[in-house]
C-alpha cells in the first residue's frame, strides 16, 4: 500500500508461520523450558557434524559472517526439523499425556 506521505509502496507484513493448530497445550513455564532445552539438544546431536563444520569455520576468525555463511545457513537448516513450534507442541502433549497416565 501507498503511504500518502511516501512515494513508494511498504509491502503488508506476512505471517512467518502458519500454523495448522491454534490451541496450544498449556504446560508449566518450568516444564516448558525444559522440554524446549531437550528439543535443542536433540537438534544438537543431530546436527553435530554440520555444528562442528561451523565451528572450525568461525574458530580464530574476527569477521567470519561472509566466510562462514553457508555453513551457518546448512546449520540452520539441519536443525529446522528437530527444533521448531510444532516439535515443542509435540513434546508438550507428549509430556501431558505421560502425566495423566501416571
Amino acid at each position: 500500500a501507498k503511504s500518502p506521505n511516501l512515494p513508494f509502496s511498504i509491502p503488508a507484513p506476512q505471517s512467518q508461520t502458519t500454523r495448522t493448530n491454534t490451541t496450544m497445550t498449556q504446560v508449566p513455564r518450568h516444564i516448558e523450558k525444559m522440554l524446549d532445552k531437550q528439543m535443542h539438544e536433540e537438534g544438537n546431536k543431530q546436527c553435530k557434524e554440520s555444528i562442528r563444520e561451523y565451528a572450525e569455520c568461525v574458530e580464530g576468525r574476527i569477521l567470519s559472517v561472509w566466510k562462514c555463511r553457508p555453513l551457518s545457513q546448512a546449520m540452520i537448516e539441519c536443525h529446522k526439523p528437530y527444533v521448531n513450534p510444532e516439535r515443542l507442541e509435540e513434546l508438550k502433549q507428549e509430556w501431558v499425556k505421560n502425566q495423566a497416565q501416571n
